[in-house]
């Protein structure tokens, strides 16, 4: 795990890739989540039946099972 300063705020790498390479027409989705874990599985699959390539989540500090789901 690494943990980093971005804009002010401790950034700490849980799992998944710390690079995601991504061409200029992929779509990448950005998800602020706090204790999201009964959406995250509706939410993954509606964004990659749009398309999504890639989603990234920053979770603020989950108290359920937001990270491991």
């Amino acid at each position: 795990m690494s943990t980093e300063r971005i804009g002010g705020f401790e950034v700490e790498h849980l799992c998944g890739p710390e690079e995601i390479a991504y061409k200029d027409d992929e779509l990448v989705v950005v998800c602020l989540v706090r204790d999201g874990e009964p959406w995250v599985r509706a939410f993954v699959e509606h964004y990659i039946s749009l398309g999504a390539k890639h989603l990234v989540f920053l979770d603020n500090n989950s108290v359920d099972g937001t990270v491991s789901a």
